[in-house]
């Protein structure tokens, strides 16, 4: 919502917001499939998220990017420290792969849990977050302990399942760039919560040995926030810009 700066102080804006609830209270007691609750983003400290204070819409999530910087976490060591090891930990996936595309489908339902996104099909993952023209153009994951079917005693031939991914985003083509580097970092949905930090923690020590990386916070990525947090108090991460608060009636 915008308000002609020589209209502003009229409470333009506040009939606006009243007129809109009253739609949505109509649409409501209708039974009409449509909107319910009024949302909008604001930035902290701003006019737009005073006015929204004051229109009592409350808080709901709050995102960040954060730049992690190069070697801010201690790289991890997997089973007896050798190349097998980390190899059968440490993974390139094909962004079409279909292990990869439920892992991150079933980690974007759980992290919006709080906004419930509906059955996200295959397709829709792809075209988001995996596919060309979404910038996806290299993913890793980092796997649990392989298994056998038939035990401890017996070798396994099974790979461990993915525990955390990491999705990279490639800058406009052409354009030779210091900037870091775009990630989606997550994880197994599952994981019990000191589990997924590991997994997390241990990813992002790989993705920011040598180089920087940005990545997208919200309060809702337990985890991760686990992770970033104290790197943000002890300066080895920084926030990028303006937060972004979504707030809702």
């Amino acid at each position: 919502m915008e308000v002609a700066k020589d209209q502003r102080r009229a409470g333009l804006g506040a009939t606006l917001v009243t007129m809109l609830r009253r739609e949505a209270e109509q649409a409501a007691a209708a039974g009409s499939i449509g909107a319910r609750l009024l949302r909008t983003k604001v930035e902290p400290d701003t006019a737009g998220a005073a006015f929204a204070g004051a229109m009592g819409l409350q808080i709901r999530q709050r995102s960040r990017l954060v730049v992690v910087s190069p070697g801010a976490l201690r790289l991890p060591v997997f089973g007896d420290g050798s190349e097998g090891a980390a190899t059968a930990r440490v993974q390139d996936l094909a962004t079409g792969s279909v292990e990869l595309t439920d892992v991150v489908r079933r980690y974007y339902s759980s992290i919006h849990a709080w906004d419930p996104t509906g059955e996200m099909s295959v397709g829709t993952v792809q075209r988001l977050f995996l596919d060309d023209l979404s910038g996806a153009h290299g993913a890793i994951v980092l796997r649990g302990e392989a298994s056998s079917a038939f035990g401890a005693a017996v070798q396994p031939t099974r790979k461990g399942r993915v525990h955390a991914f990491a999705i990279s985003y490639a800058e406009p083509a052409g354009e030779q760039s210091a900037a870091p580097t775009d990630v989606f970092l997550g994880h197994e949905p599952s994981l019990p919560e000191q589990d997924a930090a590991e997994a997390v923690r241990d990813l992002l020590a790989l993705l920011a040995h040598q180089y920087p990386v940005v990545l997208e916070v919200d309060d809702s990525m337990l985890a991760v926030r686990a992770v970033v947090e104290p790197l943000l108090a002890a300066g080895k991460a920084a926030v990028q810009g303006a937060q972004t608060l979504i707030v809702t009636d």
